[in-house]
């Protein structure tokens, strides 16, 4: 089975204990803004098969702002054998404003693991986040519908 993009069921969001790993981003909003809430309907980009899973987990605030401002710095949390990895990519659009399809390029800043394998790690991430791609599921809305560069060092 491959990655795919879904809404979290109710079973999940108890299953892997996301209402505490939320609330961990949730507590400080100097560091994080858009944190992920599983009150709201969220998503996350899954291979059931692999039992690995992605989220889209908050956007990193720009410290020289006065009101908590987003960047284009995001935190996401690949959960990889029983462990929840903090991953952290940056964003660019690619393509010219109001072209279609938007194209999009994302690079890779840190990571933070008990696992030591981090080329696994970042292989893993760059699979999930082609079928990802900006949005998750809510790509559907939108005209994203390609990834043209990946920065993840160690994994070319």
């Amino acid at each position: 089975m491959a990655f795919v993009n879904e809404w979290i069921s109710q079973e999940d969001i108890e299953k892997y204990g996301l209402v505490a790993l939320c609330a961990e981003y949730s507590k400080d909003d100097s560091k994080y803004t858009a944190v992920k809430n599983p009150k709201d309907e969220i998503d996350w980009t899954i291979d059931r098969e692999r039992e690995i899973w992605l989220i889209d987990m908050a956007s990193a605030v720009n410290p020289d702002f006065k009101f908590p401002s987003p960047t284009q710095e995001t935190i996401f949390i690949l959960h990889y054998q029983d462990d929840n990895v903090e991953v952290r990519l940056w964003w660019e659009p690619v393509s010219k404003p109001k072209e279609t399809p938007i194209k999009i390029s994302w690079k890779y800043l840190s990571m933070k693991s008990k696992n030591s394998d981090e080329k696994q790690l970042k292989l893993i991430v760059r699979e999930a986040i082609q079928t990802y791609k900006q949005f998750g599921i809510r790509n559907k809305r939108t005209a994203i519908t390609e990834i043209t560069f990946f920065d993840f060092k160690g994994t070319n």
